[in-house]
């Protein structure tokens, strides 16, 4: 079943590519700001590292959080379907088995992003994405 999400203010800012560009860009200097001020400890992770190589990656987040491996994290679409409803637009991804079919998609866009390309180059660039992927 489809679930319906009502617009919020904060959503406001997405109606728009470059709308949402700026607020991104924003988003990520506020980000870059606290950062540099209060260095927050952070662990980062990239989608494609997962599918390339899920139990080494999942391995680094839990032990940045100071927790064990357990076999079950490999289990999180059973566990998520086990829960019955999910209160996400992305419900149905969460029960799905990681995939890579996403990568490259935002090529399909490409003409829609282009004008905004400037703005967000920069950022995909920081966490190590070219234009080509």
């Amino acid at each position: 079943f489809m679930q319906s999400f009502s617009p919020n203010a904060a959503m406001a800012n997405f109606f728009s590519t470059p709308r949402a560009a700026k607020t991104y860009d924003l988003v990520m200097n506020l980000w870059q700001h606290y950062e540099a001020l209060y260095d927050p400890d952070k662990h980062f992770i990239r989608y494609e590292d997962v599918v390339a190589d899920f139990d080494g990656e999942v391995q680094r987040l839990l032990e940045f959080l100071g927790l064990d491996w357990e076999d079950s994290v490999r289990d999180y679409a059973d566990n998520a379907r086990s829960k019955g409803r999910i209160d996400t637009p992305s419900y149905h991804q969460v029960t799905e088995a990681i995939y890579t079919r996403a990568r490259y998609r935002w090529l399909r866009y490409e003409v829609e992003l282009k004008p905004v390309l400037t703005t967000l180059m920069p950022w995909a660039e920081s966490f190590g994405y070219g234009v080509e992927e």
